[in-house]
């Protein structure tokens, strides 16, 4: 498994920022799919998870990523992706979750100048 975590200033909502996150993550390689997920308020608190997975040809293995946007309310989001698959018990091959997290990596880089602040 490989984490990223982030934090990005609310000035662009959370569901703003899960669009700019799902769209990168689909156009990254023909065969991720969006395995669904889940919204949660409460308290004037924002969660989105979202579960993608794609095939790595490098280790012939489903590998996954798990993205949770957290809006908070005060004013920043907070971005944890964790990727998981490939490699077996061993994890001796773990090219796949590392070619995700890079385009995960990539997203997050890119983020705010692909949305400066109004």
């Amino acid at each position: 498994m490989a984490t990223l975590e982030r934090e990005f200033s609310a000035h662009w909502g959370v569901d703003e920022v899960f669009r700019y996150f799902r769209d990168g993550i689909l156009a990254g390689s023909q065969s991720v799919t969006d395995g669904g997920g889940s919204v949660y308020e409460t308290e004037g608190a924002r969660f989105i998870v979202r579960v993608f997975e794609r095939f790595s040809l490098t280790d012939q293995d489903l590998v996954s990523l798990s993205l949770l946007l957290a809006d908070l309310g005060d004013g920043r989001i907070r971005l944890t992706g964790i990727t998981a698959g490939c490699g077996g018990l061993e994890k001796l091959w773990t090219y796949g979750e590392e070619a995700f997290l890079k385009k995960l990596t990539k997203l997050a880089d890119g983020f705010d100048a692909a949305h400066p602040q109004q």
